[in-house]
């Protein structure tokens, strides 16, 4: 395609190449420009913004509600955390949001907020202009969490009410996870600890993580839990815990470890085994009827009723 002809499709948003820049695995999160304050009628941030759901994609930048505008329902609850709206009207939102809640946009690895050139929002501490041009302003979020980190405390949690309860109580997810679990045997008490973590590869369908740490604990990883994906601690399989209500967890132990997360759902497998099954059915099928002149047989057949004056 040549530039020009590219240059129709996607435009080049100086914004979009600022962020494309940064280093690390992060969400961005655009922001409305409210018309006079009026947050019944709110102006989007430009109209064919790189940050819509679907033509964020084109850029390669992602953000909270994903890469389309239709999400799992567990991330719409969180999102309606976020936006201080009720979960059932986002779960098909295509849209920039208003009045962002500080902690869960920490909680969801939003490290930048891209706003329109004019708006006169007012960010809390902890948000720094760090970008500017003719249609956008970019914050850097200096407390947003690490795409990939190790906690070494946990809480239970299983009820749904509570989870979001606590998640939006503000908690310190960069040190505690929430996992879904009837029970673990898992010291939550560990004190002292520290781990290095670092993101060796991230593509669509496999992850992998070095990590080095002094005690014993869990991996999280802020993607989202979804069925398909299998975890290898070590080359080994491993189970893969719903943290946070949402995202992945895996347990790892004291010293250097490798975890690769992979896509590999079983309706694949299953519909490439079926696949095989029916090819090597259709190849054994022709190679024995073209031994046995199927076709040839039927002719010889008719010819003979035709010659004995049945035909």
């Amino acid at each position: 395609m040549s530039a020009q002809r590219y240059e129709e499709v996607v435009v080049p948003y100086p914004s979009a190449s600022f962020i494309k820049e940064q280093p690390g695995i992060f969400r961005v999160m655009p922001m409305l420009h409210l018309r006079n304050n009026d947050e019944k009628n709110p102006l989007p941030v430009y109209t064919n913004t790189f940050l819509r759901p679907e033509s964020n994609m084109i850029y390669g930048i992602m953000t909270p509600e994903g890469y389309r505008s239709l999400y799992l329902e567990r991330y719409a609850d969180i999102m309606a955390l976020l936006v201080a709206q009720p979960s059932g009207s986002l779960k098909a939102k295509l849209c920039e949001f208003n009045n962002l809640d500080d902690n869960i946009l920490d909680f969801l690895n939003v490290k930048y907020i891209v706003a329109s050139r004019v708006t006169s929002k007012k960010f809390t501490k902890g948000y720094r202009l760090v970008y500017e041009d003719k249609l956008h302003k970019i914050f850097l979020n200096e407390n947003a969490l690490e795409r990939a980190f190790v906690v070494h405390n946990i809480k239970i949690i299983k009820q749904k009410e509570e989870i979001l309860k606590t998640i939006a109580s503000g908690l310190d997810f960069s040190k505690v996870a929430i996992i879904e679990e009837d029970s673990l045997d898992f010291d939550m008490r560990t004190t002292n600890a520290s781990s290095d973590v670092l993101i060796e590869k991230y593509q669509p369908n496999e992850i992998f993580i070095s990590v080095n740490n002094n005690r014993d604990g869990f991996l999280v990883l802020l993607d989202c839990y979804y069925p398909g994906w299998k975890a290898y601690l070590d080359d080994k399989p491993t189970k893969i815990f719903r943290a946070n209500y949402i995202f992945r967890a895996v347990r790892v132990p004291q010293g250097r470890h490798r975890i690769k997360f992979i896509y590999s759902p079983d309706s694949l497998k299953i519909g490439f085994m079926i696949s095989s099954a029916v090819f090597l059915f259709s190849l054994v099928l022709c190679i024995f009827l073209r031994k046995k002149k199927f076709p040839y047989f039927l002719i010889d057949t008719v010819k003979s009723k035709t010659y004995n004056g049945k035909g």
